[in-house]
């Protein structure tokens, strides 16, 4: 502080602020922190110790839960703002992926019980005519209905 040299009036002019805002500025500095700054450095040290109690895996609702558990009156936004300010995340369940099948070339195929047969024996053949389509234009075993170009078999 220039006040040795200077008076604090005419230093509060060359800065253009008024005395009182000065040395209400001064009593805030020196005061220490604000209730408001004490209750989040409390939050902070509350909620970095239930993060950490987890392993990293808590997010501002498990740690929510755990703090009003605790008898602690606080919010979600409160909390997920500590967070962030502490830099912090929860691990979020990732979506759901399913697991592709790993074919086990040794293991027994299973009997057919139904007798199912899935070609006609012959390529590019017909089955039997059991199909509405196949069934009206047997003539020649093309299965393509004029007409529609739709094919069967």
């Amino acid at each position: 502080m220039e006040k040795a040299t200077y008076a604090v009036k005419r230093m509060c002019e060359l800065l253009e602020v008024s005395r009182s805002g000065f040395y209400r500025w001064r009593a805030r500095r020196e005061g220490g922190p604000t209730p408001v700054q004490r209750r989040r450095a409390e939050l902070d040290a509350k909620v970095a110790a239930s993060h950490a109690g987890s392993d990293g895996v808590y997010g501002a609702p498990r740690i929510l839960a755990d703090l009003r558990a605790d008898g602690e009156r606080v919010s979600r936004k409160s909390v997920a703002a500590s967070l962030r300010r502490q830099r912090l995340a929860g691990i979020s369940p990732r979506r759901f992926t399913p697991v592709t099948t790993v074919v086990d070339l040794d293991a027994p195929v299973p009997k057919d019980l139904v007798r199912r047969r899935f070609d006609a024996g012959v390529l590019n053949g017909c089955g039997p005519p059991t199909s509405r389509i196949c069934a009206p234009v047997r003539a020649g075993c093309t299965c393509v209905r004029s007409g529609t170009g739709v094919r069967a078999g």
